[in-house]
């Protein structure tokens, strides 16, 4: 089995999707399993080759990237011509030809998926992501009604569909509701992200709230922060500490300028990906009010470290939300304040929660997850008729 996995966006570019990507890359390089993964530049660097393992290659390609949180529908275009141009050269001579190919999206990766079908008869399975599914992202809700025939094409020749969370699959079979769609949920790295006692925390410590999540308006921030003003009327104690940027993160420091909330508001910016462990280790709670989510990595990795976590209901909450945290309604700054003074004066609730948290992420790891690729890959080659190797051992 060979695979071309299409993915534009892969550490340091990109959020959730780049790092379920990258964990999954690592573990089927680990397993033998033979791939080439084609993604973009962090910025306008020249193309790039890395090797994870002898038959496991990343190659990336330059988009003309100007912001590694965001691209924009120009870089996105660049990505698509780009890395066509690019994979044709791999199946001159003697070069690679593949089995399969693994789009980590319906857009940008799915039309590129689409083109190679159509050139090479490549089949391909897409995975469905968040913003690739209509109706998900109110900032796409303009474009929408323009991509949903690219869409509509995508889907309908895939040979396969997967959504990350419940939630999202059944948003997708809204826009297409006799397609057949797998869950295969995202995973967390135990090892790097560990707990640290909760009940161990001095009782004058600053109470400390963690919100990891890109700066726009469907990570419902503009919520979190009218629920400071209310919190910080009855507690004076407490830190609210937002991790992450955005397109909207200029209009964020202002209203937190205006309601005069800069004592409990810290603003951090982009964090490493290896300083996270310590990031989550700080916190006493997590918080995540999204308008719509996939299934985030940030509520994971918080749940691997530890924390309690409260959330509003959206894509993949069911899967992670059982005994650990408290759901609250969307756009309800109210309903945050109020889980978030429940959970501030009852430290034991806090401690029983966070051990289950945990527990619930010791469920969700990355091998498994790579599991369920590879059943999948095998079973959608199988049912075109590639011929299957037989599986090595894994060491």
């Amino acid at each position: 089995m060979r695979l071309l996995i299409l993915n534009n966006e892969y550490p340091p570019i990109g959020g959730g999707t780049a790092t379920a990507c990258y964990y999954v890359a690592h573990e089927l390089a680990r397993r033998g399993v033979a791939f080439d993964l084609v993604t973009s530049t962090p910025d306008n660097q020249q193309f790039e080759v890395c090797e994870l393992a002898p038959r496991a290659r990343v190659f990336r390609v330059p988009i003309d990237n100007r912001n590694p949180h965001y691209q924009s529908e120009r870089e996105l275009i660049n990505y698509i011509t780009r890395s066509f141009g690019f994979i044709r050269t791999l199946y001159r001579g003697d070069g690679p030809k593949y089995d399969l190919c693994h789009a980590w999206s319906g857009l940008p990766a799915g039309a590129l998926a689409w083109l190679l079908r159509w050139k090479r008869n490549l089949p391909y399975i897409v995975g469905l992501r968040g913003s690739d599914v209509p109706g998900y992202d109110v900032r796409y809700k303009w474009l929408y009604p323009f991509l949903k025939p690219a869409l509509h094409l995508i889907w309908a020749h895939a040979s396969a569909i997967t959504a990350n969370s419940y939630e999202l699959r059944s948003l997708a079979l809204q826009f297409r509701p006799h397609d057949r769609i797998e869950v295969i949920p995202n995973g967390v790295d135990l090892a790097a992200f560990t707990p640290t006692s909760l009940a161990d925390r001095p009782d004058d410590h600053v109470f400390t709230i963690l919100c990891v999540a890109r700066l726009v308006e469907r990570k419902g921030i503009g919520d979190l922060i009218d629920a400071v003003d209310i919190v910080r009327r009855s507690y004076d104690n407490v830190r609210f500490v937002l991790v992450g940027r955005g397109d909207k993160e200029n209009e964020f420091r202002e209203k937190v300028r205006r309601l005069e909330l800069d004592r409990w508001i810290e603003f951090r910016g982009v964090v490493a990906h290896t300083a996270m462990p310590a990031t989550y280790n700080e916190a006493d709670l997590f918080v995540l009010p999204s308008l719509n989510e996939g299934m985030s990595n940030a509520v994971l990795e918080a749940m691997a470290s530890g924390l309690p976590v409260i959330t509003t209901y959206t894509g993949g909450t069911a899967e992670m939300i059982r005994g650990n945290g408290i759901i609250i309604p969307k756009h309800s700054p109210d309903a945050i304040a109020e889980a978030v003074i429940e959970l501030l004066n009852q430290p034991e609730l806090r401690v029983q929660m966070g051990a289950r948290s945990r527990q619930i992420a010791e469920t969700l790891v990355w091998e498994r997850v790579a599991d369920d690729y590879i059943d999948l890959y095998e079973r959608t080659m199988e049912k075109i008729g590639v011929q299957l190797p037989v599986r090595a051992p894994i060491r």
